[in-house]
């Protein structure tokens, strides 16, 4: 069993499996056309080599229409080896699984199961947690569970006047998940100025700060660190953590070295902040640094 902490490594496994596999059996709540983009050659080379898939959809979560379509075409271009169903849940249920198994030629099968969605957030950009299964017992008890609902009373064919029907009511979906979306983000705007502590900096210039975890795209000697300078601010490494008054913790990952800087900050009640505030600090000063800069004086 391995754990992948990282979207990026979901998606190499999910394309490494892809490319040895006879036969994969996925079930997924949620599949947009730009997360199918990301698998989708490497599923029509499998068919093209003589291979077998078969799809459950769930349509819970508003799976993209054109994403379903797209999944259809690759049905009817090899429709002996490839199968996709949509989950008509019960009232009282959501079809919620994320699970990608795999039968190999030669050797034990695969299971990949997690939270990631066949969505480019899932598989790019969210934060998500994913394991690969080798144990076969393991395996067969997920492969167990996706025959019984792919063979089930609630797995249905897809036809085009089915897909009509759904694409204008996912029109209908959309346009009010994104009027909630606005909504949630105006709440969260104001969550976020109700829960903002007086003893977190609200800018550079004279404050001290301690990193750690990444932020893509500032490297940190090469421009962070200069960047804070730049302003009057102070850097302090591990050393001097201590003496910093907040620690910055980068989205990027670090592992057990960030952990052991996270527990030192709290042990010391030093404040933790997400790179996101930093960049608001980092914002606020550079506003109130040009508000402040002298006029430049004109010859007469």
């Amino acid at each position: 069993m391995r754990a992948f902490l990282s979207e990026a490594d979901t998606l190499s496994e999910i394309g490494n499996c892809c490319r040895k596999a006879k036969r994969i059996r996925t079930a997924l709540a949620l599949i947009t056309q730009s997360g199918l983009h990301l698998i989708e050659e490497g599923l029509e080379q499998l068919l093209t080599r003589g291979g077998e898939i078969e799809v459950l959809v769930g349509t819970d979560m508003a799976t993209d229409p054109e994403a379903i379509e797209a999944l259809l075409k690759l049905q009817e271009q090899y429709a002996d080896r490839m199968t996709i169903r949509r989950f008509a849940s019960g009232s009282s249920q959501i079809f919620h699984p994320k699970v990608w198994i795999f039968s190999f030629r030669s050797g034990p099968g695969a299971a990949i199961v997690g939270s990631s969605n066949l969505t480019l957030g899932g598989l790019n950009s969210n934060l998500e947690a994913n394991v690969l299964v080798t144990d076969r017992g393991v395996v067969s008890e997920l492969e167990g569970f996706f025959d019984e609902l792919f063979e089930g009373g609630r797995a249905k064919h897809i036809d085009t006047m089915w897909l009509d029907s759904y694409r204008d009511l996912w029109k209908q979906q959309r346009a009010a998940r994104m009027k909630l979306d606005r909504l949630q983000t105006k709440a969260k705007v104001i969550r976020m100025r109700r829960a903002v502590r007086t003893t977190v900096p609200t800018r550079l210039r004279n404050h001290s700060f301690a990193f750690t975890g990444r932020i893509a795209d500032w490297p940190r000697v090469s421009m962070l660190y200069p960047t804070i300078e730049q302003y009057g601010g102070m850097v302090k490494e591990f050393e001097g953590l201590s003496k910093a008054e907040c620690l910055v913790h980068g989205d990027i990952r670090g592992g057990t070295r960030t952990t052991r800087k996270l527990r030192t900050a709290r042990r010391n009640g030093i404040d933790i902040i997400s790179e996101s505030d930093f960049f608001r600090i980092l914002d606020n000063e550079k506003h109130l640094s040009k508000r402040k800069r002298p006029a430049r004086l004109t010859r007469r």
